[in-house]
């Protein structure tokens, strides 16, 4: 009440701007100032070059009365970044704890910030106050650096503030920054000195303040649309690419050494070795099989297995596994319907589990045994797979990675794993994609009510995930 009232005062009597009383008050300056600008010239000026940084989305989204601009934590870098290439002057709300180290006081010397002490109850009246004055505010829900890759636990205080001001929310995904020595994934990622790093501008969003009788269950339900907002934003900002094509990222990003797989055999595969065995296995069954063709899988849970899945995907397969528990009136009905001709399996598999019989009642298939392929390999396929190990970026690229069919399979098996708010993405693209489907429907309702989202909230065009710091794909899918 005090500090409001001496800025009714200031404003009387210096004839200045509300906004312009409490920065003054409080000790901070203007984003438009000479000083900020240049500083956010010289930031733009280093790390372009060093980190070779993008900048996409559209700079109208910040046209609005009040925005609060939320973004993702990966690095301490993150600041630097958003204050040197957004579009527009904001300020950043930064804990009081942060001006403790001199290095970061000496850092936010020319930098526009709003220190707040979390544990103050009048933090948040704070926050408020600066962003009813109109200047774009910088706020990191989650409030501290990503440990993991993904997403960490997301403070309600930043959705209270939107839905207190009536401020408009404008999501930026920061991509890229964890991966250096900036950021804490050190010994979950291979860190790098200058990362490729993107920034991404998403569409605005609102966050109305929730009609429930407590102040507590109206901060808690804001925080939860919050937390849906930047997972949209995570999934809208993966890229589009199929389970071959994310395999070659990961690739790259960890290296062709790195072990990924063991199986019962004890032993270890990596990126490397599995690529040949998925060059080789896929390059067999081109022989056999067309483009496009549905192609059943019968083998054990090994790592050939996982080499034939994207050995099928590299060349524009689409593999299908098939659940030998089934029974053979059960083979019999999946392969009719997915219009399988061909399956691939195993002998030795099929002899100690005692499957053999099964195999011979299925009518019309033409089973591969991969203990036939070693001897048909030839020398014009070893060029093939020489070539394409050197040049892998040729293949997987006829697939369609947004089908309805492989958005719903993907949900489902997030949703099977307990991946809930993956799944409910997945499920929610395949409805935009396909909006007659009363599964996706079904399913898709049921993880919104275990995220505590009513069906009437889960509106279908949340686009889909990816790996690698979306969790694997399902096997099955194109």
């Amino acid at each position: 009440m005090g500090e409001r009232l001496w800025v009714y005062l200031v404003v009387a009597v210096s004839h200045i701007s509300p906004l312009q009383a409490v920065r003054r008050k409080r000790g901070m300056r203007s984003p438009n100032e000479l000083g900020p600008r240049v500083v956010r010239f010289l930031f733009r000026l280093l790390l372009r070059p060093l980190f070779r940084v993008e900048l996409s989305g559209d700079p109208g989204e910040f046209a609005n009365e009040r925005t609060l601009i939320v973004a993702n934590h990966e690095s301490f870098l993150d600041g630097v970044l958003l204050g040197g290439f957004l579009p527009v002057g904001a300020t950043f709300v930064v804990h009081a704890q942060v001006l403790s180290k001199w290095y970061f006081r000496w850092l936010l010397k020319y930098v526009p910030h709003l220190a707040v002490d979390s544990t103050s109850p009048l933090a948040m009246k704070l926050i408020c106050r600066l962003v009813e004055t109109g200047t774009p505010v910088v706020i990191f829900p989650e409030g501290r650096l990503t440990i993991t890759g993904s997403l960490m636990k997301v403070y309600d205080g930043a959705a209270f503030v939107a839905a207190k001001t009536g401020a408009t929310v404008v999501p930026v995904r920061i991509e890229g920054a964890g991966r250096s020595y900036f950021g804490r994934l050190a010994g979950i990622y291979p860190l790098r000195l200058f990362p490729k790093i993107r920034i991404m501008i998403q569409p605005r969003r609102q966050i109305p303040m929730p009609q429930l009788p407590s102040a507590k269950l109206r901060r808690r339900r804001a925080g939860e649309i919050m937390r849906r907002i930047l997972l949209d934003m995570l999934v809208a900002t993966r890229p589009r690419r199929t389970f071959f094509q994310a395999f070659l990222d990961a690739k790259a990003t960890f290296g062709s050494g790195y072990k990924l797989v063991e199986d019962i055999r004890l032993q270890e595969e990596s990126y490397g070795s599995l690529m040949r065995m998925a060059l080789g296995l896929g390059r067999l069954m081109s022989h056999s099989t067309r483009p496009g063709e549905i192609v059943g899988v019968m083998t054990p849970n090994a790592a050939p297995t996982l080499g034939l899945v994207l050995g099928l995907s590299a060349t524009g397969r689409v593999p299908a596994m098939l659940n030998y528990t089934a029974g053979a009136e059960g083979l019999r009905a999946a392969c009719a319907v997915a219009r399988i001709s061909n399956i691939v399996t195993s002998r030795a598999f099929l002899e100690k589990a005692r499957l053999t019989q099964l195999v011979e009642q299925l009518p019309n298939i033409r089973v591969h045994y991969l203990e036939d392929m070693k001897a048909r390999v030839s020398a014009a396929d070893k060029l093939w797979i020489v070539w394409h190990q050197l040049f892998p970026g040729s293949l997987g690229s006829n697939q369609k990675p947004d089908d309805a069919a492989v958005r719903f399979l993907l949900g489902f098996h997030y949703y099977y794993l307990g991946h809930t708010n993956e799944a409910f993405a997945e499920l929610d693209k395949a409805i935009r994609l396909q909006a007659q489907d009363p599964f996706a429907r079904q399913l898709r309702n049921l993880a919104a009510s275990e995220l505590g989202l009513p069906a009437a909230e889960a509106p279908a065009g949340t686009p889909g995930a990816g790996t690698p710091s979306g969790g694997p794909p399902a096997p099955g899918l194109r």
